[in-house]
């Protein structure tokens, strides 16, 4: 006698992955229908199975955020820094006041 196979519905697991799945999702700030996580499927399983000793695979969570219509994207810094032309007289006109707001002594 075989056992059946036991899938993520026939558990009820669904909305609790739905839910780890939210604590890193991510979305447009253009969009409001476009939303991403910074984890792959892989990662995913692997941090639910270490967090919940489960054994959820990788193939579960690549399924349930295309259900979710969620896609992949690395976290990466886009704006270019210390680029502007007048950048050390902007931090001239910022420090002094700055500094002066440090130095003075805090009443505790």
């Amino acid at each position: 006698m075989v056992a059946a196979k036991k899938n993520c519905q026939d558990l009820d697991l669904r909305p609790q992955l739905i839910a780890f799945i939210e604590r890193f999702k991510a979305g447009s700030p253009t969009e409001s229908t476009v939303f991403w996580v910074n984890k792959k499927p892989k990662e995913l399983a692997k941090l639910y199975n270490d967090e919940y000793q489960s054994s959820i695979s990788n193939g579960w969570f690549k399924r349930l955020l295309k259900d979710l219509g969620y896609g992949y994207r690395k976290q990466s810094k886009q704006l270019a820094t210390g680029t502007y032309n007048q950048r050390n007289e902007q931090f001239a006109i910022i420090t002094p006041p700055l500094c002066g707001v440090f130095q003075r002594e805090t009443p505790y």
